[in-house]
């Protein structure tokens, strides 16, 4: 994965909790990183 476009970036993360809880909680992070929304 070195040199594709568009960039491609493989996240994974552990977490122990509810699901929408642990969502909520990425979405904070990705919000301080200041990253976009994807579009669906």
């Amino acid at each position: 994965m070195t040199g594709e476009t568009p960039r491609i970036i493989f996240l994974h993360y552990w977490g122990v909790g509810p699901t929408e809880l642990l969502a909520r909680g990425l979405r904070t992070a990705l919000d301080k990183a200041s990253v976009s929304r994807v579009a669906r």
